[in-house]
């Protein structure tokens, strides 16, 4: 039995790492996973303690679960920008989980080969890859480690019912709320799981020492765990869901998530739900097409709720009255309809139809009914072994097959969206976000092609107006910029992107008061923006108010210590200030972050020269120029640092390729007129 779990568990194992291998070499998505990690100051700082209270804290994700933050900020702290590292992470915790629910389940069922399947169903189900493939979705992977201790602490507590075991499923409980709140189903399942399969592994009166349980007689001489019992011990679950339920739903920016009955009538939830229900089986039984949204439809055709709900109803009908004879059918049933209830839009209402990610942990039920109903099928067969294994082996192979090339489509955001807006119709998110991919690819034309088939697509989404801005901003055409970034205020006045966009749009044309305007505004709705504080910066830079430049250049660098512009600038201030010292540092760090930044080295020079190291400050130039070979102004620094030095001819050779670079650069025409009246010198 032993050997038999490990082979099965290194089977599991290496057909993940075949499924998932690839993963290691993806990159960052613009699908939250700009909020989640590359554009959080929180995340991108790591572990910190004041990142832990933002960790407990934070609401404007629509989730509370500190763990996820935590293990972000860890990630970043260990692989600093490589998303390989944050890839290899949730990979190994959906490796953990396959492992735990095997072992789990073999050791509640004593059936190793139909837990072993359950596990390979899990493992590399194609549904199941937007989980572990996609970086914004760590909370469903993280809640479903705990889920699985908690699975594991429960049967383990059935055993040997003691406090300290309970204490256990406690724990792990809690904790896999804190990863994500939908796990607030666990006690529902833990019931199911009483009622099979660890009923009968349930402990007898007589080796209760502790009197921990209460016993009924169950009429045949001997004793049983109290039903009643049972329901009393979840309770403390309960209150624990209902708790970590009202935190995460309550808190400021929470609560905005939930939609009034008045805007999505409860009848038309309850429509939803049915056919997200059946439509979540279809995609389970026939894995093609998927995406990384689908978008809500616009009308759901009433053929279509009836259909879904006589499917559900004729599948709870013969879970029911085949209880007794197959209770995993009623067990497995149940798990599918109870898990997927906290995502299925009765409460929240989204602006996706169904997520893949969301049958994480419903589709286990599923895949019970069918690890030990199948074999329960074909039991008067001959060569049922047979028969069964070639049909598992069959089945697993093509779903690995699927599965690998579903993770391939999240490689990068310009492979995700294209394949979306393939498989999908009516898909403005994907427009939307594959322009945004195209914009960063050069492609602008092609971008603005699909921003307007967005808009098309969904007239009120703001963020398509503003990325239509800024693409327009980039291009020049400032008038239509300032119309898209406007409109996308109309839709959402409080839109912090938006507001920094035009404060960078005013600034740009000189004005000023607009822009600080719009700088304030973007902060109030964003303290954290780091982006912000440094724009801000800029303009009061340029205002000549260097104090409070400096200040904002300071809140842009905590916020984002890895921000090399933010240092440059700061050092800049900073010497304008007739602080050459202080300047040198901070051009050393911008440095230490981006060793080809040819502005830090050319504005290091210019503080060391300040400070009469011409020698050193000459590498600086040179290295400036190295890296940006056109820019009239380093040749010129470059130029005047060797003059200083005493070396002419150099310097006379920089001279002139910079008036070469800019005819009209008055100081080196100056510089070289002086050169050439008097006798060269070498040094």
């Amino acid at each position: 039995m032993r050997q038999t779990n490990v082979f099965i568990a290194l089977l599991l194992v290496a057909a993940t790492l075949f499924v998932y291998w690839q993963v290691q070499h993806h990159e960052f998505t613009n699908y939250d996973e700009v909020m989640y990690v590359t554009e959080n100051p929180r995340v991108r700082q790591g572990l910190t303690w004041d990142n832990l209270r933002y960790a407990f804290t934070e609401s404007k994700s629509g989730y509370w679960h500190p763990l996820t933050w935590l293990s972000l900020m860890a990630d970043s702290q260990l692989f600093l920008g490589n998303a390989g590292g944050y890839h290899w992470t949730s990979l190994l915790i959906h490796i953990a989980n396959t492992i735990l629910l095997f072992f789990i389940l073999s050791v509640m069922t004593k059936a190793p080969w139909q837990s072993g399947l359950v596990a390979a169903l899990f493992a590399f189900h194609p549904l199941h890859v937007e989980a572990v493939a996609w970086i914004a979705a760590r909370k469903d992977v993280l809640s479903g480690f705990f889920w699985m201790l908690a699975l594991g602490a429960y049967a383990f507590y059935v055993k040997k019912p003691t406090i300290h075991r309970y204490f256990l499923v406690l724990l792990a409980y809690v904790l896999g709320m804190m990863a994500k709140p939908t796990v607030v189903t666990l006690p529902a399942v833990l019931l199911l799981l009483d009622y099979w399969p660890l009923q009968s592994s349930r402990p007898p009166a007589n080796g209760d020492k502790y009197g921990f349980l209460a016993r009924v007689a169950d009429g045949k001489g001997g004793s049983q765990t109290s039903t009643l019992f049972i329901l009393l011990e979840k309770i403390p679950l309960a209150l624990l869901a209902v708790m970590i339920g009202l935190i995460s739903i309550f808190p400021e920016g929470n609560a905005n998530n939930l939609v009034p009955l008045d805007t999505a009538p409860l009848l038309g939830r309850l429509q939803h739900a049915l056919t997200s229900y059946m439509n979540y089986l279809i995609k389970t039984f026939w894995p093609i097409n998927l995406t990384a949204f689908y978008p809500y439809p616009a009308h759901l055709h009433l053929w279509k709720v009836f259909m879904a709900a006589g499917l559900l109803l004729i599948v709870s009908l013969l879970a029911f009255f085949t209880r007794k004879k197959h209770p995993y059918l009623a067990v497995g049933w149940a798990w599918y309809l109870v898990t997927l209830l906290p995502v299925i839009g009765l409460v929240n209402v989204w602006t996706h139809d169904i997520a893949d990610r969301y049958t994480y942990l419903p589709l286990l039920g599923i895949f019970i009914m069918l690890a030990w109903g199948i074999p329960e099928l074909v039991s008067s067969w001959l060569r049922r072994r047979v028969i069964l294994a070639s049909l598992a082996s069959v089945c697993l192979a093509v779903l690995l097959v699927l599965a690998r090339q579903q993770v391939s489509y999240w490689q990068d955001s310009y492979t995700l969206w294209n394949h979306a807006v393939e498989v999908t119709n009516g898909n403005w998110l994907a427009h939307n976000n594959l322009g945004l991919a195209l914009t960063k690819k050069g492609k602008p034309a092609e971008a603005a092609a699909h921003f307007g088939q967005a808009i098309r697509l969904m007239p009120r989404y703001h963020e398509t107006y503003n990325n239509l801005g800024a693409l327009m901003a980039a291009q020049g055409r400032l008038a239509e910029a300032e119309s898209y970034y406007k409109k996308a205020l109309t839709f959402k006045p409080d839109y912090a992107a938006a507001h920094n966009n035009l404060g960078i749009l005013f600034a740009a044309q000189g004005k000023s008061e607009e822009a600080f305007i719009n700088y304030r505004i973007a902060l109030s709705l964003n303290l954290d923006s780091f982006e912000v504080h440094y724009n801000l910066g800029r303009l009061l830079a340029e205002q000549g108010k260097l104090e409070k430049a400096a200040e904002e250049y300071r809140q842009a660098i905590r916020l984002s210590p890895g921000y090399a512009a933010a240092y440059n600038n700061y050092g800049i201030t900073l010497a304008r200030q007739s602080k050459p010292k202080e300047a040198v540092v901070q051009f050393t760090k911008a440095l230490s972050l981006k060793p080809d930044y040819a502005d830090a080295h050319n504005n290091l020079g210019i503080s060391l020269v300040q400070q009469g190291k011409c020698a050193v400050a000459l590498s600086h130039f040179l290295e400036a120029v190295r890296i940006k070979s056109d820019e009239a102004q380093f040749h010129f620094n470059a130029g005047l640092a060797f003059q200083q030095l005493g070396d002419d001819l150099q310097a006379l050779k920089y001279f002139t390729i910079c008036l070469s670079l800019d005819k009209d650069f008055g100081a080196a025409k100056s510089q070289l007129n002086l050169l050439t009246s008097r006798p060269k010198k070498r040094k």
